[in-house]
């Protein structure tokens, strides 16, 4: 790396810490300001509330990295313009474009971090937040429930469904042909009771079906216990009577925990590969819901690259704004930067309405507004 490549890439480095840290800090006293009678009511300790937003910062991250790449672009650029930085820069020798160079390489990462991110840590911190403020509304139900009746909530029968639990839970394994019903699931210890699975053959009809009260995952393995096993014949016929087992490995189930959760989980709480698996997974999904998951899949993997895009849209903008006057381009910038978005969803919403194919829905935005910035760059001088 050159030394102006160190130069501008430190210099939108520091811009956009400050940015980013102004950003979350918005962001938290803003929700602060509409959750603290909750935190108040639920007497949430002060250190778990500090958890609550350390937890949540990488699912705000997520959508606050466009924004923040282009208000850096705009405001590194002004002020490298405005104190004749790229002009003397230009006049070594160096050329604009190569001089652009690190920004845009800077937006690419960007992207690369987000999309890892929405991958990894995002959809597990909105996940927990999710808990967290059930937690929280249940907790402050209970309390209100106990004043009415003058009683302290330790008092109050807890007849809420458990929030950490799974009911009439679905799942079909395409690849094995296996379908799984399971009453009731522990996500904490994925403890099941009430399951029953039923093996299908190539032909379509049953192999067997097995009821169990109750199935443990242990050692990497589903242990079924108090199980009846019913056995059909190639046609679909019962085979004698059901055999009663007290305890069974199940080692040809390759099921795992994680398949369980996906389909109980909101789209907005698994990560692109996740959905992938899923749909796999699951090919009996109603046309309706397919498009949804597919269009939240191409969205996942779609969205990230908002950083780069803003970023080529930013650096025109914001080489010009010194010279022709910083609030005009600014606020151009910021309404093409607007427009994109609100491109992105009523796109999404035809994506997922089926007026269009899940994909189209949302590269379409990404490649029409990356023409647009990359005319805008080639017409740089």
């Amino acid at each position: 790396m050159k030394l102006i490549d160190k130069y501008i890439s430190r210099t939108m480095l520091h811009t956009l810490v400050y940015v980013y840290l102004a950003f979350i800090i918005l962001f938290i006293v803003h929700d602060l300001f509409s959750t603290l009678p909750d935190f108040v009511d639920a007497e949430v300790p002060g250190l778990r509330i500090l958890k609550y937003y350390l937890i949540k910062i990488p699912s705000v991250i997520v959508y606050i990295t466009p924004i923040t790449m282009l208000l850096t672009v705009l405001y590194s650029l002004y002020n490298m313009t405005h104190s004749n930085e790229l002009t003397a820069m230009r006049a070594s020798g160096i050329s604009l474009y190569r001089l652009i160079l690190p920004i845009i390489a800077m937006g690419f990462l960007g992207s690369i971090g987000v999309l890892t991110i929405n991958e990894t840590m995002a959809p597990k911190a909105a996940y927990w937040s999710h808990i967290f403020d059930k937690t929280m509304d249940h907790t402050k139900d209970k309390k209100a429930r106990a004043k009415e009746k003058g009683l302290s909530p330790d008092e109050i029968e807890d007849d809420e469904i458990d929030l950490f639990k799974g009911y009439g839970v679905p799942y079909r394994n395409q690849r094995a042909q296996r379908n799984w019903y399971i009453e009731e699931f522990d996500t904490r210890n994925f403890e099941m009771t009430g399951v029953t699975v039923t093996q299908e053959r190539p032909n379509g009809f049953n192999e067997y079906k097995i009821v169990a009260n109750r199935a443990l995952w242990l050692d990497g393995t589903w242990w079924f216990t108090d199980l009846s096993v019913q056995k059909f014949s190639d046609k679909g016929h019962q085979l004698g009577f059901p055999e009663l087992v007290r305890r069974r490995e199940m080692n040809d189930f390759d099921e795992k925990p994680l398949d369980f959760l996906k389909t109980m989980k909101d789209p907005a709480f698994l990560s692109a590969m996740q959905l992938h698996t899923f749909l796999e997974d699951n090919q009996t999904l109603s046309e309706k819901r397919e498009a949804q998951l597919r269009t939240d899949f191409h969205f996942k993997l779609g969205f990230p690259w908002a950083c780069l895009i803003v970023t080529i849209l930013g650096v025109p903008f914001g080489h010009t704004t010194a010279r022709k006057g910083i609030l005009l381009g600014i606020v151009i910038c910021l309404a093409l930067f607007f427009s994109y978005f609100f491109f992105i969803n009523i796109m999404l919403a035809m994506g997922k309405f089926q007026r269009i194919p899940s994909w189209l829905a949302v590269w379409t935005p990404n490649i029409v507004y990356l023409f647009i910035g990359l005319i805008l760059l080639k017409r740089m001088r």
